[in-house]
Protein backbone atom coordinates (compact mmCIF):
# COMPACT_ATOMS: atom_id res chain seq x y z
CA UNK A 1 0.00 0.00 0.00
CA UNK A 2 2.90 2.34 0.75
CA UNK A 3 4.46 1.56 -2.62
CA UNK A 4 1.25 2.51 -4.47
CA UNK A 5 0.68 5.47 -2.10
CA UNK A 6 -2.84 4.33 -1.23
CA UNK A 7 -4.80 3.51 1.92
CA UNK A 8 -5.65 -0.05 2.90
CA UNK A 9 -9.37 0.53 2.23
CA UNK A 10 -8.68 1.57 -1.40
CA UNK A 11 -11.01 -0.10 -3.91
CA UNK A 12 -9.91 -1.71 -7.17
CA UNK A 13 -10.48 1.47 -9.17
CA UNK A 14 -8.19 3.43 -6.83
CA UNK A 15 -5.58 0.66 -6.94
CA UNK A 16 -5.59 0.66 -10.74
CA UNK A 17 -5.39 4.46 -10.95
CA UNK A 18 -2.50 4.58 -8.49
CA UNK A 19 -0.65 1.85 -10.39
CA UNK A 20 -1.19 3.55 -13.73
CA UNK A 21 0.19 6.88 -12.56
CA UNK A 22 3.24 5.40 -10.85
CA UNK A 23 3.99 2.97 -13.68
CA UNK A 24 3.95 5.85 -16.14
CA UNK A 25 6.23 7.93 -13.94
CA UNK A 26 8.79 5.19 -13.26
CA UNK A 27 8.64 3.25 -16.53
CA UNK A 28 12.19 2.75 -17.88
CA UNK A 29 11.18 4.42 -21.16
CA UNK A 30 10.34 7.62 -19.25
CA UNK A 31 13.71 8.07 -17.54
CA UNK A 32 15.93 10.95 -18.76
CA UNK A 33 18.83 9.96 -20.98
CA UNK A 34 21.07 11.97 -18.65
CA UNK A 35 20.31 9.66 -15.71
CA UNK A 36 23.27 7.91 -14.10
CA UNK A 37 23.45 4.12 -14.01
CA UNK A 38 22.60 4.26 -10.31
CA UNK A 39 19.52 6.38 -11.00
CA UNK A 40 18.42 4.06 -13.81
CA UNK A 41 18.84 1.03 -11.55
CA UNK A 42 16.84 2.69 -8.79
CA UNK A 43 14.05 3.58 -11.23
CA UNK A 44 13.97 0.01 -12.52
CA UNK A 45 13.73 -1.40 -8.99
CA UNK A 46 10.95 1.05 -8.14
CA UNK A 47 9.10 0.08 -11.31
CA UNK A 48 9.41 -3.59 -10.38
CA UNK A 49 8.07 -2.94 -6.89
CA UNK A 50 5.11 -1.01 -8.30
CA UNK A 51 4.31 -3.89 -10.66
CA UNK A 52 4.56 -6.48 -7.91
CA UNK A 53 2.41 -4.43 -5.53
CA UNK A 54 -0.24 -4.11 -8.23
CA UNK A 55 -0.05 -7.81 -9.10
CA UNK A 56 -0.86 -8.61 -5.46
CA UNK A 57 -3.46 -5.96 -4.64
CA UNK A 58 -5.37 -6.29 -7.93
CA UNK A 59 -5.92 -10.01 -7.32
CA UNK A 60 -8.61 -10.56 -4.63
CA UNK A 61 -7.13 -13.83 -3.36
CA UNK A 62 -3.55 -12.53 -3.20
CA UNK A 63 -4.78 -9.29 -1.60
CA UNK A 64 -6.74 -11.20 1.03
CA UNK A 65 -3.74 -13.39 1.82
CA UNK A 66 -1.47 -10.36 2.15
CA UNK A 67 -3.98 -8.37 4.26
CA UNK A 68 -4.41 -11.32 6.62
CA UNK A 69 -0.83 -12.52 6.98
CA UNK A 70 1.40 -9.70 5.76
CA UNK A 71 3.21 -12.33 3.68
CA UNK A 72 3.71 -12.40 -0.07
CA UNK A 73 3.07 -15.68 -1.80
CA UNK A 74 5.48 -16.29 -4.68
CA UNK A 75 3.06 -18.72 -6.32
CA UNK A 76 2.39 -17.76 -9.93
CA UNK A 77 4.69 -14.73 -9.58
CA UNK A 78 8.02 -16.38 -10.29
CA UNK A 79 7.38 -19.07 -12.85
CA UNK A 80 10.45 -20.17 -14.77
CA UNK A 81 11.33 -17.77 -17.56
CA UNK A 82 8.43 -15.40 -16.90
CA UNK A 83 9.64 -11.84 -17.51
CA UNK A 84 8.62 -8.71 -15.64
CA UNK A 85 6.49 -7.59 -18.58
CA UNK A 86 4.08 -10.40 -17.68
CA UNK A 87 3.16 -8.45 -14.54
CA UNK A 88 2.29 -5.23 -16.37
CA UNK A 89 -0.83 -6.41 -18.14
CA UNK A 90 -3.57 -4.61 -19.87
CA UNK A 91 -4.63 -1.40 -18.28
CA UNK A 92 -5.43 -0.07 -21.77
CA UNK A 93 -5.60 -3.26 -23.85
CA UNK A 94 -1.88 -3.89 -23.84
CA UNK A 95 1.28 -4.09 -21.76
CA UNK A 96 2.44 -0.76 -20.38
CA UNK A 97 4.80 0.52 -23.05
CA UNK A 98 5.83 3.64 -24.90
CA UNK A 99 2.75 3.22 -27.12
CA UNK A 100 0.26 2.95 -24.26
CA UNK A 101 1.96 5.83 -22.46
CA UNK A 102 1.41 8.02 -25.53
CA UNK A 103 -2.20 6.87 -25.87
CA UNK A 104 -2.89 7.74 -22.26
CA UNK A 105 -1.04 11.06 -22.61
CA UNK A 106 -3.42 12.21 -25.33
CA UNK A 107 -6.40 11.45 -23.10
CA UNK A 108 -4.84 12.92 -19.95
CA UNK A 109 -3.54 16.22 -21.32
CA UNK A 110 -6.14 18.95 -20.99
CA UNK A 111 -8.41 16.78 -18.86
CA UNK A 112 -10.04 17.68 -15.55
CA UNK A 113 -7.85 15.07 -13.88
CA UNK A 114 -4.70 16.78 -15.14
CA UNK A 115 -5.92 20.19 -13.96
CA UNK A 116 -6.56 18.83 -10.46
CA UNK A 117 -3.08 17.29 -10.41
CA UNK A 118 -1.51 20.57 -11.51
CA UNK A 119 -3.17 22.45 -8.65
CA UNK A 120 -2.22 19.73 -6.16
CA UNK A 121 1.43 19.87 -7.19
CA UNK A 122 1.28 23.69 -7.25
CA UNK A 123 0.50 23.66 -3.53
CA UNK A 124 2.85 20.77 -2.76
CA UNK A 125 5.85 22.44 -4.42
CA UNK A 126 4.91 26.00 -3.47
CA UNK A 127 4.42 27.03 -7.08
CA UNK A 128 7.75 25.80 -8.50
CA UNK A 129 6.91 25.01 -12.12
CA UNK A 130 10.08 22.95 -12.59
CA UNK A 131 8.94 20.60 -9.83
CA UNK A 132 5.37 20.51 -11.13
CA UNK A 133 6.61 19.48 -14.58
CA UNK A 134 8.90 16.90 -13.00
CA UNK A 135 6.06 15.18 -11.13
CA UNK A 136 3.04 15.64 -13.40
CA UNK A 137 2.50 12.48 -15.41
CA UNK A 138 2.92 12.67 -19.19
CA UNK A 139 4.37 16.19 -19.03
CA UNK A 140 7.50 17.51 -20.73
CA UNK A 141 9.33 20.83 -20.66
CA UNK A 142 7.27 21.87 -23.68
CA UNK A 143 4.11 21.78 -21.50
CA UNK A 144 5.40 24.67 -19.37
CA UNK A 145 3.48 27.50 -21.08
CA UNK A 146 0.28 25.42 -21.12
CA UNK A 147 0.50 24.64 -17.41
CA UNK A 148 1.29 28.28 -16.70
CA UNK A 149 -2.07 29.23 -18.23
CA UNK A 150 -3.89 26.67 -16.08
CA UNK A 151 -2.31 28.04 -12.90
CA UNK A 152 -2.86 31.68 -13.87
CA UNK A 153 -6.53 30.98 -14.51
CA UNK A 154 -6.96 29.83 -10.93
CA UNK A 155 -4.84 32.65 -9.53
CA UNK A 156 -7.02 35.21 -11.32
CA UNK A 157 -10.19 33.54 -10.04
CA UNK A 158 -8.85 33.75 -6.49
CA UNK A 159 -8.87 29.98 -6.02
CA UNK A 160 -5.12 29.93 -5.29
CA UNK A 161 -2.53 32.51 -4.35
CA UNK A 162 0.35 33.57 -6.55
CA UNK A 163 3.72 32.37 -5.29
CA UNK A 164 7.19 33.80 -5.87
CA UNK A 165 8.54 30.42 -7.00
CA UNK A 166 5.87 30.25 -9.70
CA UNK A 167 6.60 33.77 -10.90
CA UNK A 168 10.32 32.93 -11.13
CA UNK A 169 9.88 29.60 -12.96
CA UNK A 170 7.17 30.67 -15.42
CA UNK A 171 9.03 33.50 -17.15
CA UNK A 172 9.82 33.43 -20.87
CA UNK A 173 13.47 32.87 -19.96
CA UNK A 174 12.58 29.89 -17.73
CA UNK A 175 10.41 28.34 -20.49
CA UNK A 176 13.20 28.81 -23.05
CA UNK A 177 15.79 27.26 -20.73
CA UNK A 178 13.62 24.16 -20.17
CA UNK A 179 12.89 23.80 -23.89
CA UNK A 180 16.57 24.08 -24.75
CA UNK A 181 17.46 21.37 -22.26
CA UNK A 182 14.60 19.20 -23.53
CA UNK A 183 15.92 19.42 -27.08
CA UNK A 184 19.36 18.34 -25.88
CA UNK A 185 17.80 15.40 -24.02
CA UNK A 186 15.79 14.40 -27.09
CA UNK A 187 18.90 14.51 -29.28
CA UNK A 188 20.79 12.41 -26.74
CA UNK A 189 17.88 9.95 -26.65
CA UNK A 190 17.88 9.59 -30.44
CA UNK A 191 21.63 9.01 -30.36
CA UNK A 192 21.23 6.37 -27.67
CA UNK A 193 18.42 4.66 -29.61
CA UNK A 194 20.60 4.50 -32.72
CA UNK A 195 23.47 3.11 -30.67
CA UNK A 196 21.17 0.48 -29.13
CA UNK A 197 19.86 -0.49 -32.56
CA UNK A 198 23.37 -0.98 -33.89
CA UNK A 199 24.27 -2.99 -30.82
CA UNK A 200 21.24 -5.24 -31.29
CA UNK A 201 22.20 -5.84 -34.90
CA UNK A 202 25.67 -6.88 -33.77
CA UNK A 203 24.17 -9.18 -31.15
CA UNK A 204 22.00 -10.83 -33.81
CA UNK A 205 25.14 -11.61 -35.75
CA UNK A 206 26.69 -13.35 -32.76
CA UNK A 207 26.72 -17.13 -32.53
CA UNK A 208 23.88 -18.92 -30.72
CA UNK A 209 26.09 -19.92 -27.81
CA UNK A 210 26.89 -16.30 -26.99
CA UNK A 211 23.24 -15.30 -27.32
CA UNK A 212 22.07 -18.09 -25.04
CA UNK A 213 24.63 -17.02 -22.43
CA UNK A 214 23.32 -13.45 -22.51
CA UNK A 215 19.70 -14.59 -22.15
CA UNK A 216 20.63 -16.84 -19.23
CA UNK A 217 22.44 -13.98 -17.50
CA UNK A 218 19.41 -11.71 -17.91
CA UNK A 219 17.11 -14.40 -16.54
CA UNK A 220 19.32 -14.82 -13.49
CA UNK A 221 19.37 -11.06 -12.91
CA UNK A 222 15.57 -10.91 -13.12
CA UNK A 223 15.17 -13.76 -10.63
CA UNK A 224 17.65 -12.13 -8.25
CA UNK A 225 15.87 -8.78 -8.55
CA UNK A 226 12.48 -10.36 -7.92
CA UNK A 227 13.70 -12.19 -4.83
CA UNK A 228 15.21 -8.97 -3.49
CA UNK A 229 11.95 -7.10 -4.11
CA UNK A 230 9.86 -9.82 -2.46
CA UNK A 231 12.12 -9.92 0.60
CA UNK A 232 12.13 -6.14 0.94
CA UNK A 233 8.34 -5.77 0.77
CA UNK A 234 7.69 -8.76 3.02
CA UNK A 235 10.08 -7.51 5.72
CA UNK A 236 8.39 -4.12 5.70
CA UNK A 237 4.94 -5.71 5.97
CA UNK A 238 5.98 -7.90 8.90
CA UNK A 239 7.52 -4.91 10.67
CA UNK A 240 4.29 -2.93 10.24
CA UNK A 241 2.19 -5.85 11.50
CA UNK A 242 4.41 -6.26 14.54
CA UNK A 243 4.14 -2.56 15.29
CA UNK A 244 0.36 -2.69 14.85
CA UNK A 245 0.04 -5.71 17.18
CA UNK A 246 2.18 -4.00 19.81
CA UNK A 247 0.00 -0.89 19.66
CA UNK A 248 -3.19 -2.99 19.94
CA UNK A 249 -1.88 -4.83 22.98
CA UNK A 250 -1.22 -1.52 24.73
Amino acid sequence: YEILLIKKDADQAAIKTAYRKLALKHHPDKQPTTSTEEEKQKATETFQQIGLAYAILSDPSKKSHYDTTGNISTDNLNDGDKSWSDYFKDLWSGIVSAETIEAHSEKYRGSEEEEKDVLRFYEQFKGNLDSILGHLECSTAHDGPRLEKIVNKHIQSGAIKSRKAFEATSTSKAHAKRSKQAKKDEAAFEKQMKKSKNQKEKENESDNTSLEAMILARQQNRQSGLRHTLDSIEKKAKKEQASSSESSSK
